[in-house]
């Protein structure tokens, strides 16, 4: 049987949380950049992100090293890594982390312009275009039938 695989992933000395701390706090930064509507109520949820994205990069570099399948114990088969569940899992809880902080396509679009967090109601949207719309050609029709009869 090989030996277990070192990824990183529950490392405790003092230098490899230093390191992980740093890498995190990079990725807020650039969290912060990317996405000005952030506010510091949203700081936690923020870092909880960050973290997840750095301890999933670390598991997805290490299947990227080992492959994501290893052979069986009796050596026959190949199974699947237990590193690509917890890698699935830790993206999955990472994407929901992202949908709540609007780093989403479908979630940026719900934000409003002005910034808040407030959500973006469609239907209402819709209405207004509609009505801007109407309003817009019956100007336009009011105008050619001004000019129409100026032209008799």
């Amino acid at each position: 049987m090989s030996a277990p695989i070192q990824h990183g992933l529950y490392a405790g000395s003092k230098s490899a949380l230093e390191v992980r701390a740093r890498k995190i706090a990079r990725l807020m930064r650039r969290l912060r950049v990317v996405a000005p509507w952030l506010e510091p109520s949203d700081e936690s949820t923020a870092r909880a992100y960050c973290e997840l994205e750095i301890l999933s990069a670390a598991i997805f570099a290490r299947l990227s090293e080992t492959g994501p399948t290893k052979l069986t114990a009796d050596g026959r088969d190949l199974e699947v890594r237990r590193l690509v569940d917890a890698h699935r899992q830790m993206k999955q809880v990472a994407l929901s982390y992202a949908r709540e902080l609007g780093l989403t396509p479908l979630a940026r679009a719900q934000l409003k312009v002005a910034g808040s967090r407030a959500v973006w109601d469609l239907p209402s949207a819709m209405i207004a275009d509609v009505e801007a719309i109407g309003a817009s050609r019956a100007a336009e029709r009011a105008q050619r039938a001004q000019e129409s009869k100026a032209d008799e």
